[in-house]
């Protein structure tokens, strides 16, 4: 809800110009969404640019100063003065370096001290690149960094830049660029039209680029990416958009004219294939002619022309500056600055697969309208300026309670492929919503990719590889020193929750922070509790004491499968109305689906089989929790039986592999495993088979068999906790855990009744869709996280939970 307009504060904005960029854009689109833009007035520092008229159409008054670029004047500062006190300004805000100092000095030099914020729109990813005098400036700046009220960011990388150089992290408030999804969304009745006016072929595959000529945009590489393409698929055609992008005039030619002349005689298929049409007002259209949008920056903040792409429906390919990676998602690829082939690569997949393109695309616009509009932009900004205006800064982030900034997350696992693996969708879902999150496991800065995804990284001390005589004690040693490690960087980080996985960091981090401030909040994500069905009655015992003692540490308790959530509610291990269910961390449907007939009869000729027999996967580790040998015995049964015959193929490695290879051939059935390996790529194989088998001791809530339903591919599962939760409700078959008959039966049944498992397959996929997807999982984390931080009870259905297996109920001490 925007604020009332005889409650909105009056504001003063500084620029630097008026032309055509982002932080001008910004500027328009914020008082263009403010209730009452007539109590809004801009300054330009230097001339009225392109956007003044804009302005004052709108009922916003403008001046100009027209200060050369750079140039400051005592007489500017006075007129900036009289300026303020005509308008009666309540706050002053400057956007970009320049107009946010002088903002400052106009504050600090009257005695109206007007409350004043800062708006950066710049990210440092290539700081040596950045002009001296701009480095200077912004080194200088670090100094008076706290005299803002608030100093906002489009990005969140840009705010750990720059705080990284001494700006106040106090002061940073990040509020990501809106897009107008009103103006930027799907149109395909403009796009034929467009194409032709721009001269584009209406079945081209079109890879746009929309940027201004410089360096920091880096063209070069863009062509480099469009040569590269331009052998390998005669469809594909480019387009660049933005200033300096026309072709230079015979006499005077540009620098994109020779890169782009050096490109062409290096590859003749380039030739004709590029349209550079210069600066376009008609942008939602031209994004609209296009299929994909490349962004091949070295530097950037939160990117306008990537939001603006996918709102309109086009996947985009980015470099991992600024906040890109995190914008795009899901929906995007990203790869490492001036990477031609990995920026070619995921465009080529792109263009190759249509159906995959316009998903792609709907993900996009489906992002952009929960995370970048222009309504949660402009409320963000009202809010601060309303909080700021009345003496103490507070916005609302994007469904979050109100804070004096963002709200600050650390995330703990104990090695660096747990957040790798498993919790980057969670990190990029916050990161989007203006949130900082940061993560802490051992290996987390060295880990591949991990600093694109989240704000900071921290390694864990209990990371140490240690050994020789010495191992026990400087074993001892890291985990003693863990709390202590937690403790300063909680302390140092403010944050208002710790999410912590895994049990050994979940217990680390818990027992340090014991006695931590009541304004942070732990949550523990069970990933499965050591204590189940199956295991001895002691280790049951051990585990549900030390779990009940970290429960007088844990605000708030995440199971994932109906045994540890009756467990949990049983033994109190946390308060009963902060302990909830659920479904894992979701699956990601847009990965896991069905595969058509064409890609399941390419896959099977890959591994050498036909379309008429009967595969089933086995995806798991070798070692004895898994039980891959009642596979083996459960066909030699078969065999036996004198029945059809299934092929069991192995996918995964382990200590235990040796071992049921020869079992396999001591049994007579070698000739009916296959065993793979590692595969690349598990879920194309999974997805060719019949069925997905798991026999497993025990579970938490397994990720294969989630996949397999989401890609319609009927389960087999043993009894295990957390698998038969899964295949309830007639969503697959089980058997009782280490029966190999039952087993053996399941099999049978799978090669004499398809019809039946493939219906249990469909109503997989369905409760998938509904209840696993990694977008509702999302909203469950919104949902407990909003508790969290207002430190309320979660609304918990506790109709049917189930009972924990006799086995765990044994009495603890």
């Amino acid at each position: 809800m925007m604020l009332r307009s005889d409650a909105s504060p009056r504001l003063l904005h500084i620029i630097t110009g008026l032309g055509t960029g982002g932080a001008e854009a910004s500027l328009v689109r914020v008082i263009r969404g403010a209730e009452d833009p007539s109590r809004h007035a801009v300054v330009s520092l230097t001339t009225r640019g392109t956007r003044a008229d804009e302005l004052e159409a709108m009922g916003v008054r403008v001046w100009a100063l027209g200060l050369a670029r750079g140039h400051a004047s005592w007489q500017a500062l006075h007129d900036l003065r009289s300026i303020a006190r005509d308008v009666r300004a309540d706050v002053v805000q400057g956007w970009m370096y320049h107009a946010s100092l002088a903002a400052s000095l106009l504050s600090m030099t009257s005695h109206e001290r007007w409350p004043v914020l800062w708006n950066v729109r710049h990210a440092l990813d290539a700081w040596d690149a950045e002009p001296r005098k701009l480095r200077w400036l912004i080194q200088l700046m670090a100094r008076f960094s706290s005299h803002p009220k608030a100093v906002i960011y489009n990005s969140s990388r840009a705010a750990r830049q720059h705080e990284a150089l001494g700006y106040a992290a106090a002061r940073t408030v990040v509020i990501p660029n809106g897009v107008d999804a009103e103006r930027f969304k799907p149109d395909t009745a403009s796009r034929a039209a467009t194409r032709v006016s721009l001269g584009l072929p209406a079945n081209a595959v079109v890879i746009g680029m929309a940027a201004r000529v410089d360096p920091l945009k880096d063209h070069d590489t863009f062509l480099r990416v469009a040569a590269y393409l331009a052998v390998r698929n005669s469809s594909v055609h480019f387009l660049l958009v933005g200033t300096g992008t026309e072709a230079g005039s015979a006499a005077q030619p540009s620098a994109l004219d020779a890169a782009m002349a050096q490109r062409v005689s290096e590859v003749p298929a380039l030739a004709g294939r590029v349209v550079r049409c210069g600066e376009r007002r008609d942008m939602p259209a031209v994004y609209n002619a296009c299929d994909i949008v490349m962004l091949t920056s070295r530097s950037e903040g939160s990117p306008n022309a990537v939001a603006e792409a996918m709102s309109c429906g086009v996947p985009c390919v980015v470099t991992d500056v600024g906040d890109a990676a995190q914008l795009v998602g899901q929906s995007g690829d990203v790869a490492a600055v001036g990477d031609v082939i990995a920026l070619a690569e995921a465009a080529f997949r792109l263009v190759n697969h249509g159906e995959e393109r316009a998903e792609r695309g709907r993900l996009a616009t489906a992002r952009i309208h929960a995370h970048y509009t222009a309504p949660l932009e402009c409320t963000a900004y009202a809010r601060l300026w309303a909080s700021t205006s009345a003496g103490a800064v507070s916005v609302q982030w994007h469904g979050a309670s109100p804070a004096k900034r963002a709200p600050r997350v650390l995330v703990v696992t104990t090695i660096s492929t747990t957040l790798d693996a498993f919790l980057l969708p969670f990190a990029d879902h916050f990161r989007a919503r203006g949130w900082q999150v940061d993560a802490l496991a051992a290996g987390a800065t060295s880990h591949p990719g991990l600093a694109a995804r989240y704000d900071r990284l921290f390694d864990a001390s209990w990371q140490r590889r240690v050994g020789g005589a010495g191992h026990a004690w400087r074993t001892l040693c890291a985990i003693w020193g863990a709390p202590r490690q937690v403790r300063a960087i909680v302390a140092d980080g403010a944050y208002d929750l710790v999410h912590v996985h895994t049990p050994i960091a979940a217990w680390i981090t818990r027992f340090a922070l014991r006695d931590r401030a009541p304004s942070t909040k732990v949550i523990y994500t069970a990933h499965g509790f050591h204590a189940y069905p199956g295991a001895s009655r002691l280790r049951n015992v051990l585990f549900r004491v030390v779990e009940r003692r970290a429960a007088a540490w844990t605000d708030y308790l995440v199971v994932i499968n109906a045994d540890d959530f009756a467990l949990a509610t049983r033994d109190r291990l946390a308060p009963n109305d902060r302990i909830v269910q659920h479904p894992g961390i979701g699956v990601d449907t847009r990965h896991y689906r069905a595969a058509s007939a064409v890609d399941r009869r390419t896959m099977r000729h890959t591994l050498g089989f036909s379309e008429g027999q009967s595969l089933v996967a086995v995806v798991a580790e070798f070692n004895r929790n898994k039980r891959q040998a009642d596979v083996i015995e459960a066909l030699a049964l078969l065999a036996k039986r004198a029945t059809t015959m299934p092929t069991i193929l192995f996918l995964g490695d382990g200590p235990r592999r040796a071992t049921i290879e020869s079992l396999a051939v001591a049994r007579g059935v070698s000739e009916h495993v296959r065993f793979l390996g590692h595969c690349r790529d598990v879920a194309a194989v999974v997805a060719s088979t019949d069925a997905l088998l798991l026999p497993s001791q025990r579970e938490g809530l397994p990720r294969c068999l989630l996949e397999a339903m989401a890609m319609r591919v009927p389960v087999i599962t043993s009894d295990a906790r957390g698998s038969r939760d899964l295949v309830a409700q007639g969503r697959g078959r089980s058997y009782r855990t280490g029966h190999v008959a039952e087993l053996a039966d399941a099999l049978a049944d799978l090669l004499r009744q398809p019809s039946d498992a493939r219906a249990r397959a469909d109503r997989a996929a369905e409760w998938i869709e509904r209840e696993a997807a990694l977008t509702h999982v999302l909203t469950l984390h919104d949902q407990l996280y909003e508790a969290a931080l207002r430190g309320i009870a979660l609304d918990v259905d506790r109709s049917g939970a189930a009972e924990p297996s006799a086995e765990v109920h044994g009495r603890a001490a």
